[in-house]
């Protein structure tokens, strides 16, 4: 199956439950929602504007693409990082990330 023909599986089955769909209730989740959302399309048109611009021309071309993918992939996660507040804390919770007992006693 191709991605057009799984995105368009998946917004007919999204269209089919809309009733009974909510929108998310928190920014953090819409944030994910709208990175990974914009992850998939660029992943997405990766290949037709590798072509569009020349750098796919044989079977094994498709490897040159690799970096732009990994660079997706690492704005993504850093993007999503940042949006849940990884290792933040709150006034008067302590932070999930602690020192070992055994090396600081």
């Amino acid at each position: 199956m191709t991605w057009l023909v799984i995105l368009a599986l998946v917004g007919f089955l999204f269209w089919i439950n809309r009733s009974r769909l909510s929108l998310p209730s928190s920014p953090t989740v819409r944030n994910y929602t709208s990175l990974l959302l914009g992850g998939v399309i660029a992943s997405t048109l990766m290949p037709t504007i590798g072509s569009s611009l020349g750098m796919i021309h044989g079977p094994l071309d498709h490897l040159k693409l690799y970096p732009f993918y990994s660079l997706i992939a690492g704005v993504l996660f850093f993007s999503l990082g940042e949006a849940t507040g990884a290792g933040a804390t709150s006034p008067g919770r302590r932070s999930s990330w602690r020192h070992s007992s055994c090396l600081y006693g």
